[in-house]
């Protein structure tokens, strides 16, 4: 900030999520995720395990999946809660295959969140992996992760404002450096075996 002043003095979140949006954001592809479950593997009714990083924000979320899952045609199998700093979940994800589940549920924005898909890739989790992961928007993601991502999605950041807001931005040249997370992002990462 120091050498770029006029560039980086204004700050702008885009898009601002709470705890119960980030929920409903992501709940909606869980569903899409049930839904291909169904189709594809014949399986009636998908059995769902909850991960999220042991953090405040994630609690409103955790509780309000343990009541909407099985609402919507879905098994919970279980809910584990990590340290938010955790580097070896191999315990979590080994139970969470014991569970026979077919989705994670996952959701973390502490360095939690590069340490679990990596694992999940390492120990062939055969489990649809959907949620909120900070560590996904990072440009070095698939690095961190080993390649062991095979599919994720997100949120672009082409996404900008309208009107005077994004004038401005553009006008500034204003656009996120390469090596930092956009404001928000949801991330469905899956394996394709």
């Amino acid at each position: 900030m120091a050498k770029n002043y006029d560039r980086l003095k204004y700050f702008f979140k885009i898009a601002t999520l709470n705890s119960k949006y980030i929920g409903d954001v992501v709940f909606n592809g869980l569903l899409i995720v049930r839904d291909k479950v169904i189709k594809d593997l014949g399986i009636a009714k998908p059995r769902v395990a909850l991960l999220g990083e042991k953090a405040l924000w994630v609690e409103p979320v955790i509780k309000d999946m343990q009541k909407r899952i099985p609402e919507n045609g879905m098994e919970l199998v279980g809910v584990w809660r990590p340290s938010i700093t955790a580097q070896d979940v191999t315990a979590e994800l080994s139970a969470i295959k014991q569970a026979g589940a077919h989705i994670i549920r996952f959701d973390a924005c502490g360095p939690i969140g590069a340490v679990v898909p990596k694992q999940w890739g390492e120990l062939k989790i055969p489990a649809a992996m959907i949620g909120f992961d900070c560590a996904s928007m990072n440009d070095r993601n698939w690095q961190s992760s080993g390649g062991l991502i095979n599919y994720e999605q997100h949120w672009p950041r082409s996404v900008m404002p309208r009107s005077r807001l994004r004038r401005f931005l553009m006008s500034r040249s204003l656009r996120p450096a390469t090596d930092t997370a956009p404001p928000t992002a949801v991330s469905a990462t899956m394996l394709t075996s």
